[in-house]
Order: C-alpha cells, then structure tokens, then sequence
C-alpha cells in the first residue's frame, strides 16, 4: 500500500509542513491497529507521531506533532494528471490561430 504522510509540524515558533510518501512496508514500528482502517479504504488518517509510532525499547515516546496518513491502494498513487488550463490555453491559442 502507498502512502502520503503529511506532518504539520512547528519548528523555531514557525508552522511549517512535510510530505514523505512511499510504502507503508517501508516505515518501521508504525501501529498496525492503526493502520489498519486505512488498509480496508482508501483516504486519510489524522493522527499524531505519538499514536503511530509506538514508543519501543530503542525508541523514545515521540512529540505529539500532528499529521495527516493518506492511503492509495491504485498503481499509480503518484501519477498526478494534468491540470486542464494547459488544453484550454492550446485550445484558444488555435482558435486565434484560425481566425487570422
């Protein structure tokens, strides 16, 4: 399953965001029960670092920063198409073109 993790994070007193995407097999100690709505449907999760990243013997409880959990189970999760402004500006540039 691919995933998007958007982390809305402050750093310095200044809100800033991140995006990390991948497969969710790639991400280590995440909380399965957790996951596992989003392995039944496609959509987001918001959640905080502390509920999905469980705290291990190795790892320590992590800041409560919130994020987001986005789940895609297609085969182009990150395809993205293309706006269609692009084929509307070819189309006027033609029928400029053609009233000439």
């Amino acid at each position: 399953m691919c995933v998007t993790l958007r982390i809305n994070d402050v750093v310095g007193g200044r809100r800033r965001h991140g995006y990390m995407r991948g497969c969710l097999s790639d991400l280590h100690g995440y909380n399965h029960s957790l996951i596992r709505s989003l392995a039944e449907r496609q959509g987001c999760l918001d959640t905080t670092a502390r509920e999905l990243f469980l705290p291990t013997a190795q790892r320590q409880e992590l800041e409560p920063s919130r994020l987001s959990l986005c789940a895609c189970h297609n085969n182009l999760c990150n395809f993205s198409v293309s706006p269609p402004y692009f084929f509307i500006f070819l189309f006027v540039i033609l029928l400029v073109f053609l009233m000439r």
